[in-house]
């Protein structure tokens, strides 16, 4: 309003009409009731100022002056523009509107920054007390080639069966404990599926403190555990100590200073770093950002490391834990982290895995090298026992040819009589032995006084007698030679051998975090320890279970008077059912030497009637086995420290 009335008393001074002025503003785009209420203030603010004496009639009774009547020397103003407005409004609106959404951009992007909101977010993971969690896993193993390719064994059976594949769910709440792990309540389902063949389990579990119970119904654990007596079998829920030495729990061992090593240690490491912001969505409806995220695998293996130091496990006898976390690879790990609380609502990880199939495969490939190194000791047996007879009959040992003993030589009795066939080296060679270690070498010493045998075995032997490499069979002795001459790439099996050809997929959700929960003991849950003196932690070949006692003590039907020496301590006592024969077996030292203990089961066993079946008797091995009616006793006994363990067996 200011600029046209400032216009029109421009105007009128210059002598231009009413309607000159009026034309010029509505040609300039203004409106016209805005053109007439400004014509109006302006008559109304002029008036006083002039005097109708000043004016002359024409100047008052014609409004329609004409422009060209400016006085020379003046311009005519131009009328103010409407667009010039419209351009300072746009102007200002455009700087709002930068401004706004510039300082919105920088705001978003200081608020989802993953720098800021990990370091919090992994603070108020730690601090989580309570919660409710969803978990799905799978896990798929395709059958690998070189057991599909097998014509027999156990590559057969497994090709005709498949591809594993392995799927759980399972759903329920948790809170903080007492004890080193987490309580919680979970509802779970399984499937196993290998080919054609597809099984489904239920279970149901909860942990309060140190104890575990499990619902027997649907169960896996349930076949075990009910069938251990009649008490369990009748119950619906039953309950293990995990403090319980017999359940051999790793962390029942930890001082409660180690347990706290290792979670301070895990407060110190960051195992997944933060990558970019992939989006935003909603997860049970709470807003929430979604990251790309990494496993930091330096971080992992450090962190491992140093768990092996506080656990207190010797160097020497750790896993390769960085040539394990190397060979995984992370394809996915992804994280959604609530706007407003910076809790962690959802992880997805997708990664390789261990192949159950390719760690058979490995124990194959192992078991191989470990048959031929056992055909080679036999081999070497066979023909040191051929030899002394060969010497015993011909007074000598025989010559060699092609590094064998001839099989023509001898008089009376050749070799060839003794040892009709040779044995030759399994091929290949194992180990480090190259192909010319792998023959055996047999040569005449000393005019046929002596021989020797050489040959070479790919790994050490179980009693570690003796090492991988050339071995040296003589009369007197057998020993390791050295190092062998030629490479072979065959070593022995171990966990990092197994490949990483499984897929796994993990989906794990949070929700409800740090609200009341409440896990209560079940109803009516049986107290496995105290109902039964035996525990299932084994299986026999034929899939039997084998109930284990708690440690120190006997089961329950074994006879108190079998262990004969007072001072004894129980090592371990447990009942194998198979066959519909049960055996009854109790391990034990004693300081009583290995002979004092025979003598003691000797004079039992004439005491009480048993009738002597068979005897042994040598400095490492003493033994008895007897039978009275339909029950068998066995006593093994061997040297332990200065004393002697003994293994007692009765059968019925």
């Amino acid at each position: 309003m200011n600029e046209i009335l400032e216009y029109i008393r421009k105007c009128l001074d210059l002598g231009l009409s009413e309607q000159d002025i009026k034309a010029q503003l509505k040609q300039a785009g203004w409106d016209e009731n805005l053109i007439s209420q400004a014509w109006t203030e302006t008559q109304r603010t002029l008036m006083p100022r002039v005097r109708s004496s000043e004016l002359g009639p024409l100047e008052i009774l014609n409004p329609s002056a004409d422009p060209a009547a400016v006085p020379e020397g003046e311009e005519m103003p131009a009328p103010p523009s409407l667009w010039s407005r419209v351009k300072l409004f746009i102007f200002i609106g455009a700087a709002i509107i930068i401004l706004g959404g510039g300082g919105y951009l920088a705001y978003a992007q200081y608020a989802n920054n993953p720098d800021r909101i990990w370091p919090q977010t992994a603070s108020n993971a730690r601090a989580i007390k309570s919660g409710h969690v969803k978990i799905q896993a799978n896990y798929s193993d395709p059958l690998p080639p070189d057991l599909t390719n097998q014509t027999s064994g156990l590559g057969t059976t497994l090709a005709g069966l498949g591809d594993l594949a392995l799927s759980a769910s399972a759903e329920g709440d948790f809170q903080t404990s007492s004890s080193p792990t987490l309580d919680y309540s979970l509802t779970s389902t399984g499937t196993i599926q290998l080919g054609s063949i597809k099984l489904s389990i239920d279970g149901e579990s909860r942990k309060i403190a140190n104890n575990v119970y499990y619902k027997l119904n649907n169960n896996i654990l349930g076949y075990f555990l009910s069938n251990a007596n009649a008490n369990t079998a009748k119950a619906d829920w039953v309950k293990l100590d995990l403090a319980s030495p017999n359940l051999n729990n790793p962390l029942a061992k930890l001082s409660q200073a180690q347990i706290q090593q290792i979670l301070d240690a895990f407060t110190k490491v960051t195992l997944v770093k933060p990558g970019k912001l992939l989006g935003s969505e909603k997860i049970d409806n709470q807003d929430a950002w979604h990251y790309q995220a990494s496993l930091d695998k330096t971080q992992l293996s450090l962190y491992v490391d140093e768990v092996n130091k506080i656990i207190g496990i010797a160097l020497e006898s750790r896993l390769d834990v960085k040539s394990l976390v190397d060979k995984l690879d992370m394809r996915k790990v992804e994280v959604w982290i609530g706007k407003s609380d910076h809790e962690i609502h959802q992880i997805i990880v997708e990664s390789n895995f261990p192949s159950v199939y390719g760690a058979i495969a490995a124990a194959q490939k192992s078991a191989f090298p470990k048959a031929r190194d056992a055909k080679r000791i036999s081999d070497v047996r066979q023909m040191q026992t051929a030899l002394e007879l060969f010497f015993n009959a011909n007074g000598r040992y025989p010559i060699a040819i092609d590094g064998l003993p001839d099989p023509n030589d001898g008089n009376p009795t050749k070799f060839s009589s003794i040892m009709a066939v040779i044995p030759h080296a399994p091929i290949p060679a194992d180990g480090n032995c190259g192909t010319t270690d792998n023959y055996y070498s047999y040569t005449q010493l000393n005019n046929g006084t002596s021989y020797s045998i050489d040959f070479c075995l790919g790994q050490d032997l179980s009693n570690a007698s003796l090492k991988a490499g050339r071995v040296e069979t003589t009369p007197e002795d057998i020993r390791n030679l050295g190092s062998p001459v030629g490479n072979s790439t065959q070593t022995a099996y171990s966990l990092t051998d197994i490949p990483f050809s499984a897929t796994l997929t993990l989906k794990i959700n949070f929700s409800n975090l740090n609200k009341s929960v409440k896990i209560e003991e079940p109803q009516g849950a049986v107290d496995y320890n105290q109902t039964s003196k035996t525990n299932t932690s084994s299986m026999t070949s034929t899939g039997q279970p084998i109930f284990y006692a708690p440690s120190g003590q006997l089961v329950s039907e074994f006879p108190k008077e079998l262990i004969l020496d007072q001072n004894a301590v129980i090592s371990q006592s447990y009942i194998i059912t198979e066959n519909k024969i049960t055996q009854y077996t109790t391990i034990f030292t004693s300081g009583l030497t290995p002979a004092q203990v025979l003598d003691q089961y000797k004079a039992y066993s004439q005491k009480n009637n048993w009738q002597q079946t068979n005897e042994t008797d040598s400095p490492e091995l003493k033994g008895l086995s007897e039978q009275k009616g339909t029950e068998y006793l066995s006593i093994v006994i061997v040297p332990k420290n200065q004393g002697s363990e003994a293994t007692v067996t009765i059968s019925k």
